[in-house]
């Protein structure tokens, strides 16, 4: 970790933890749905209560005594000796409890007109190392679909969000549950007689208490970097994506979606995803001579994003660019039941970050292989 002199390479320091975190959940899921007769028309009615339980504990340990310097990071060649270890001690003991109680009706208000509403209350506690968090709220959403022809139909939906978090501020305070509104519209169609897919949607999502790093500031008592729960970040866009297929034994999948959440004062919010994203990938499966080759082949292209970066001389701002990953795939089917399959991912070996944290970049896979083989019994 830290910053390394341009030149020599060297600054950077050693900081060597380990971690054991043992988990376990159970849920239960107890609903009754079934079919009601009103106004000359059949109708759809489901209710149901769920219950579930976290534990999560976290051990860790560190270093009995300092490890020898790091040297040059331009020499650094990813080695290190493992230290040896501390006594794992428990410093962390969470246990989450959720409740909920839903309901959710499907109306036929006529052959081409569905409305759908529903609701969720929600009841969740949190004890972690005995603080106690409890949220409860009640969280409706309301759907429209009108069946324009029998291949297209249009829709319009609004859901409430309540999605508690663990993200602490500088002075050691969790932040509030986030809460919001989500607000979509779109079209949706069928052709080649229901073998092709496609559908386009417009959203925005309205929300409060959305967790931003609070630059360097740390939770206190801990290496955890805090937060600041940002109010009133609204985000449109679009998504558009058709999947199927276009002709006998040829497979496409695509889509594009366009996301641009924005602060209050209008400046952009998380600057460091991506607004918009691109996926393609289309596969052949032949027949003749070559009956059980499937060839297939796509990719991924990503917008920039950048990042404000803390460094010793002061905050810069650093930018990944657009970058495209391109994928092959071949599959073999020797027979029902049992074929192999090679994926080839990132074949032009493109260098990318695939997120840009506080502290730099976290690069993607290189170039990689792998093979499946498949064998159903």
């Amino acid at each position: 970790m830290g910053v390394p002199d341009r030149v020599t390479g060297e600054g950077m320091s050693v900081g060597s933890s380990r971690y054991r975190r043992p988990t376990k959940q159970d849920s239960v899921d107890l609903h009754v749905d079934g079919t009601f007769d009103a106004i000359g028309r059949k109708h759809e009615l489901v209710f149901g209560l769920m219950h579930s339980r976290l534990n999560e504990d976290r051990y860790t340990a560190g270093a009995v005594t300092a490890g020898p310097p790091s040297g040059s990071f331009f020499e650094w060649d990813g080695s290190y000796p493992e230290p040896a270890w501390t006594p794992l001690v428990q410093n962390y003991d969470d246990k989450i409890r959720q409740y909920a109680a839903y309901g959710a009706v499907r109306l036929s208000l006529a052959d081409p007109v569905k409305l759908i509403a529903g609701f969720r209350y929600s009841k969740w506690k949190n004890n972690n190392s005995g603080t106690i968090r409890v949220h409860e709220k009640f969280t409706p959403y309301v759907g429209a679909i009108v069946d324009i022809t029998k291949q297209l139909s249009v829709y319009a939906s609004y859901t409430s969000i309540f999605d508690p978090q663990d993200y602490r501020d500088r002075n050691g305070r969790y932040l509030d549950p986030i809460v919001g509104k989500n607000y979509e519209a779109g079209i949706k169609g069928e052709f080649l007689d229901g073998r092709l897919n496609a559908s386009l949607a417009v959203f925005q999502t309205e929300q409060d208490n959305v967790a931003e790093q609070d630059g360097t500031h740390l939770v206190p008592g801990t290496t955890e970097f805090a937060y600041i729960g940002v109010k009133g970040v609204k985000a449109k866009g679009f998504e558009a994506e058709i999947s199927g297929e276009i002709a006998e034994g040829w497979q496409l999948s695509a889509g594009f979606a366009r996301a641009a959440p924005k602060q209050p004062d209008g400046t952009i919010f998380a600057s460091n995803v991506p607004r918009n994203k691109l996926n393609l990938f289309t596969s052949y499966r032949f027949g003749g001579a070559l009956e059980g080759l499937t060839l297939g082949g796509g990719g991924r292209w990503v917008s920039s994003a950048y990042r404000n970066i803390w460094t010793p001389a002061g905050t810069v701002q650093y930018t990944e660019g657009d970058y495209a990953i391109v994928d092959l795939m071949a599959r073999y089917e020797f027979r029902k039941g049992m074929s192999v399959q090679i994926n080839a991912d990132n074949i032009l070996n493109k260098k990318y970050y695939q997120h840009l944290g506080y502290y730099g970049g976290v690069f993607g896979l290189t170039r990689n292989v792998t093979a499946r083989l498949a064998v159903a019994f």
